[in-house]
């Protein structure tokens, strides 16, 4: 049998069977008679639709596809099915679909392959095809799960259910609005399921996951919303069995509501309900964008050693901030260099900007010439760079901010005047006044900032948080806390 480790390479996690079970409780309510799920793995909610099917006496038909051919084999080696349950799965590309064939039940945990895993050929034929059931292409960081949602939904039968469960970005992304404006409209959204840390379904993996259930219905106005606090598969079970009724859960154990799908799709179905207007954001008080993104750390990064090695010259040489656990504090100053010094990291970064290389100084040459010969300028992003060793440019941010925030999330003081790398948010406040800044922040480190990155960010597992720049002005302040230190905005 696979591994954990070699299912996930491909983008599959193994779905935990008190997961499974309600997932398919759900599609089977309405008396279908199959299930479909077009990425089975090992077959995880096969079994716990066996299970159920036992439990009821219900007849159940498995229909199912995935890309690995191994797999049949194993799930019936494996007993998990037997010869005549499994005759009408099929190793095939679901992304390549026949969209002519639909499905009453349709159950899922899609593969969770980031865009720059998805083949060149592969993003053109699901963009065209969000593009055409969506009015618009979708951004080109879409992740296979999104499409995965899409199709599932359109090989949906007419009032047939589907449970989909997916990572939160799904709701939270770049493309979020776009593909939840469509579904709202077109489709019922009838629950959503999210997970405090602690119940989360996938303990060890830095996702934070969200149950959707969809039926293949007109669109109502509201949607039932419910966060699961503790594991408690007979909980989850009674409010699906009752209809996703807040009245009938134990709300130490799962806190359910009803809640507008309009506000739930602005906010983010996978985050708490908002009815706060918030009067000012960051982006009243500076703009934001995100780090250097050099191509290749390796040959762009410097250390003392190396610098000393290849006697460059300091003019092109600039202080740079490359990772989040370099730092121990708020601030960033002559002593956090130090520290990188007695520690052999890089505190230089090559910034060289439209010069000629043979107007550059002979050890930069030579260095540059060492780059070619170890093929840095063939790399992706450094090969459309012209020339290829021209750096991206910044001026060093009086503030910087963790792209993932991992619980400690801060905002740091660029006292150095270092540069950051793209591991980074910048953050330029719009007033120069230096008390401005000393109070800008202390306005962002206070708790009741901190704590709205959630409203803004994209959330993961182990209380992680990914903050996009647009969506880090976005990020609510608190009215009280601008008079209290008395900015203006």
């Amino acid at each position: 049998m696979k591994t954990r480790e070699e299912l996930r390479e491909k983008g599959q996690f193994w779905t935990p069977d008190w997961i499974a079970e309600n997932m398919v409780r759900y599609v089977l309510t309405d008396n279908s008679d199959h299930i479909f799920d077009p990425a089975y793995g090992m077959g995880a909610f096969f079994v716990a639709a066996k299970k159920i099917a036992k439990e009821t006496g219900k007849k159940i038909s498995f229909f199912g596809t995935d890309i690995d051919s191994e797999l049949i084999n194993e799930i019936k080696k494996e007993g998990l099915l037997s010869l005549q349950e499994a005759k009408n799965l099929r190793t095939d590309n679901f992304i390549k679909t026949n969209l002519e064939k639909k499905y009453k039940a349709i159950i899922v945990n899609p593969p969770y392959l980031r865009h720059h895993r998805i083949s060149m050929l592969d993003k053109q034929e699901l963009k065209a095809i969000a593009s055409k059931y969506l009015g618009k292409e979708l951004d080109g960081r879409a992740g296979l799960h999104i499409y995965f949602l899409i199709l599932c939904l359109l090989s949906l039968e007419k009032n047939g259910k589907m449970s989909f469960i997916v990572s939160s970005d799904i709701c939270e992304g770049v493309f979020s609005n776009t593909l939840w404006k469509w579904i709202a409209e077109n489709y019922q959204i009838e629950a959503a399921l999210t997970f405090s840390g602690s119940a989360t379904p996938f303990p060890n993996i830095d996702t934070n996951p969200i149950i959707l259930f969809i039926k293949n219905a007109p669109p109502k106005e509201n949607l039932s919303w419910a966060r699961c606090i503790e594991k408690d598969p007979e909980e989850i079970k009674k409010w699906i069995e009752s209809g996703f009724s807040e009245k009938i859960v134990d709300k130490k154990k799962i806190t359910a509501s009803s809640r507008l799908l309009a506000e739930a799709i602005e906010t983010g179905l996978s985050r708490l309900p908002q009815t706060e207007i918030h009067k000012f954001t960051l982006g009243d008080f500076a703009h934001t964008m995100r780090g250097i993104a050099t191509g290749n750390n390796d040959f762009f990064l410097l250390n003392k050693a190396t610098v000393k090695k290849f006697n460059l010259p300091s003019a092109y040489l600039i202080p740079v901030i490359s990772r989040t656990r370099d730092l121990t504090g708020d601030v960033i100053d002559e002593k956090t260099f130090q520290e990188l010094d007695r520690k052999n990291r890089p505190s230089f970064l090559l910034y060289i900007n439209n010069e000629k290389a043979e107007d550059l100084p002979q050890a930069l040459q030579d260095y540059l010439a060492y780059g070619e010969k170890n093929n840095v300028h063939k790399t992706t992003l450094i090969a459309t760079r012209n020339p290829w060793f021209k750096m991206e440019r910044r001026n060093p941010p009086a503030i910087l901010f963790s792209y993932l925030g991992r619980r400690n999330s801060r905002f740091l003081f660029n006292k150095a005047e270092a540069l950051p790398l793209n591991g980074f948010l910048c953050i330029y406040p719009k007033s120069t006044e230096k008390s401005d800044l000393n109070k800008l922040i202390e306005l962002l480190n206070h708790k009741d900032v901190l704590k709205n990155l959630f409203l803004v960010g994209k959330s993961y597992g182990s209380d992680a948080v990914k903050v996009e720049p647009r969506a880090l002005e976005r990020l609510p302040i608190p009215e009280y806390l601008v008079r209290q230190v008395g900015l203006i905005a």
